[in-house]
């Protein structure tokens, strides 16, 4: 189902679309996306191409690991603004 309907089957979402997309040299019919996670273009010579990257790439261990930092991170405390008299 997963490379069949582009559902990431961790967490339940559809994949991140491609970030730009450009025809591939000497090929006009196949395209190439950027991918807005390793920052690769990945050839797109089948509907399927994309979700199977995408799978490999936005469910890696590395990649996890580093959206789990980002959301751990702690946020910058601002400062408190006393009342006006």
């Amino acid at each position: 189902m997963t490379f069949t309907h582009g559902i990431n089957a961790v967490t339940g979402r559809a994949f991140q679309e491609p970030q730009e997309t450009r025809l591939m040299d000497g090929k006009p019919d196949v395209s190439e996306g950027l991918c807005g996670s390793c920052n690769n273009w990945i050839t797109q010579d089948s509907k399927n191409a994309w979700i199977k990257h995408a799978n490999m790439c936005h469910n890696s261990k590395k990649r996890r690991k580093e959206r789990r930092a980002a959301i751990l991170k702690p946020k910058p405390k601002l400062p408190t603004l006393l009342p006006r008299r």
